[in-house]
This record gives structure tokens, sequence and C-alpha cells, in this order.
């Protein structure tokens, strides 16, 4: 008797690509659609055309649901079987990871700046971890850039690109 066992196995290159484009479209692109209408909330929030407490629950109804279904998508994604691709994920997604922290902690500064009873104290401490965040963000950035251009060279690809700030 004779067995054949006939893998699927997806080459560096086509799983580089898909990883790329499925972080594109499932997270890239939402995670800046929900950047920019922030910012416009934010902006509604400082101008008095927004109530803080309607900032708060756009917040809790809408930005954080969305946040929380793209770190689901993240956890729940199949990891990339070939090395170059795993490592890839690996930078990607803790990049991508770190831009959802950005998003939380900057809704959470907008919680306590429009709280009265917040202290200058609390205030600062966030935009500590703020800036602490960012600089992760902006290292990781870099080096996600510096293997996406590495793989793109080995593998004669090319990523459609998106930022993660």
């Amino acid at each position: 008797m004779v067995a054949l066992f006939a893998g699927c196995s997806s080459s560096t290159e086509d799983e580089l690509v898909t990883l790329q484009n499925d972080m594109k479209d499932n997270i890239g692109e939402p995670l800046a659609d929900i950047e920019e209408e922030f910012d416009q909330k934010s902006g509604e929030v400082d101008s008095g055309e927004l109530t803080p407490d309607d900032f708060v629950t756009y917040y809790d109804e809408e930005v954080q649901p969305a946040i929380d279904e793209m770190r689901q998508y993240i956890d729940d994604y199949d990891e990339p079987t070939t090395e170059d691709a795993k490592e890839y994920y690996t930078v990607l997604t803790d990049g991508l990871n770190l831009a959802l922290d950005m998003l939380d902690k900057f809704a959470e500064l907008m919680t306590v700046l429009v709280d009265e009873s917040a202290s200058e104290d609390d205030i600062f401490e966030i935009g500590s971890d703020i800036d602490e965040i960012l600089e992760e963000l902006n290292q990781k950035d870099e080096e996600i850039q510096t293997l996406r251009e590495e793989l793109e060279e080995e593998y004669d690809i090319e990523f459609e690109d998106f930022d993660l700030e």
C-alpha cells in the first residue's frame, strides 16, 4: 500500500504578500479610518460641537469595539509557515498592536481631559505613557520598513504599503 501525502504549502512570497494585504485591509486601513474619525470627534469636543459625555459614548460604542475586533483578528490570524514570513508576521503584528495601544491611550487621555475631577498628575502620567508608546511605535515602524525592504528585494515582491502612525 502506498500513501501519498500532498501538502499545500505556500511559498514565502505568497505568504508575505498575503500577510501584508490581509493586515493592510483588515487592520491598517480600518485603523486609519478610526484615527481620522477620532481626531475629528476630538476637535468637535474642543469646539463644543460634541459634549465630553457624547465623546466617551462614541469611544465606548464605536472605537473600543473596533479596536477589540482588530486585536481579535490579529490573535486569530494563522501564523505563516515559512521562516521569513514568520519573522515579518511577528514584527508587523507587534507594530499593529502598538498602534492599537496608542489609540487606546489617546482615548484615555481624551477621557481624562474631559473629566473635571482628573488631576494634572493623571494627565501627565497618560501623556508619559503616550510618549513611551510613540517611541516604541517609531522604532517598530523603522524595523518593519527595514525588514519590508529586505524582503521585497530578496523575493522580488512589492508590498502594498500602509502606515502604523
